[in-house]
């Protein structure tokens, strides 16, 4: 088991800091993925953050009404299964970032030609 640390993302508005309003789960709580762990406020709105990955909760890390910096670490997640102390990461050990409400995904393995290339043949087959 590891410990893995859930940093502050940007929550797609451009803001380099949010308050932490609620945390929605406490120390010894069990986690599943896309649970909301905290609710936070930006200058624009308020947030529900979803956890990107299952574990017990080891340690909150920031303050109700505290604000911080994006990257800060604010929750450390205990899961199962992984090796050693880290941040959320990859299989391939590169950050994955979170996007508010949609959970961590999986990336596609190959990416699409783009419509421009795919034209740039003449049409004709391959």
């Amino acid at each position: 088991m590891a410990v893995q640390h859930f940093r502050l993302p940007d929550v797609g508005e451009g803001l380099t800091e949010a308050e932490v309003v609620a945390w929605r789960v406490a120390v010894g709580d069990e986690v599943a993925t896309n649970a909301v762990l905290v609710e936070i406020e930006t200058a624009k709105s308020l947030v529900e953050l979803p956890s990107p990955f299952a574990g017990v909760v080891r340690e909150l890390l920031v303050d109700e009404g505290r604000t911080v910096e994006v990257g800060t670490p604010i929750v450390a997640v205990e899961v199962a299964g992984a090796e050693g102390e880290g941040d959320a990461e990859g299989e391939d050990g590169e950050r994955r970032d979170v996007l508010v409400g949609y959970g961590p995904g999986k990336r596609a393995s190959r990416r699409r030609r783009p419509a421009a290339a795919a034209g740039a043949d003449g049409g004709s087959a391959p």
